[in-house]
């Protein structure tokens, strides 16, 4: 059963940190680009990673949060809001915090022993945890690039840098990013993130996945 989300995790730096780079880019594409194309792909780069994230419905690279979650009375289990957990720092009950020995975490889900307090009533719990994936999982990486490219290409016809045509880039069911030249009227609006693949990526990457380790 999939966790219920609780209140977003804060990051200590909200950041969006581009899943793909230029270099990316270039080595699926096999064009270089230069001077304000290589920018303009840069800030294209970090706007895909973002639509990526709201579609997954959380954050995915490595990041630290502190959230404040409420543990009700006679409970001792809670549902950290990021997933994959790759640690948790500390956990503090109305500002106490708590012994290593007094809690666990496995496959997202924080346990906290029972003691004196968890039968009074329900009762704020802060928890410091890191979550995410390290390297960023290759999927992502592509579509960050079929994303950017698309726009790119677009920016290009519309702004009179290139061809009257645009260049289609997707993934084949291989893996393979592909190229290909189409019209202008062809196709969704570039740049768009299919509403499969949408559903595909946030039952893979989203709250439900499993913790790391544990």
């Amino acid at each position: 059963m999939p966790p219920t989300p609780g209140m977003p995790a804060r990051r200590e730096e909200d950041r969006v940190t581009a899943f793909a780079t230029v270099a990316d880019y270039e080595r699926r594409s096999g064009v270089t680009l230069e001077g304000p194309q290589r920018l303009q792909l840069e800030r294209l780069l970090t706007d895909a990673t973002a639509e990526l994230q709201a579609a997954i419905g959380q954050h995915v690279s490595v990041g630290t949060a502190t959230v404040e979650l409420e543990l009700d009375a006679g409970t001792t289990e809670l549902w950290l809001p990021q997933q994959p957990v790759r640690s948790v720092d500390l956990v503090a009950v109305g500002g106490v915090a708590l012994a290593p020995t007094a809690w666990t975490h496995r496959h997202g889900r924080l346990r906290i022993g029972h003691s004196p307090w968890s039968r009074a009533g329900a009762r704020d719990v802060a928890v410091t945890f890191t979550y995410g994936y390290d390297p960023v999982p290759g999927e992502l990486v592509a579509w960050t690039v079929v994303l950017a490219a698309q726009r790119l290409a677009a920016a290009r016809r519309d702004g009179g840098l290139g061809s009257p045509e645009v260049r289609s880039h997707a993934i084949s069911p291989d893996g393979q990013f592909n190229e290909a030249f189409m019209s202008p009227t062809d196709g969704p609006p570039a740049g768009t993130l299919p509403a499969q693949v949408a559903d595909q990526l946030r039952s893979r990457y989203g709250r439900s996945v499993y913790v790391i380790g544990a």
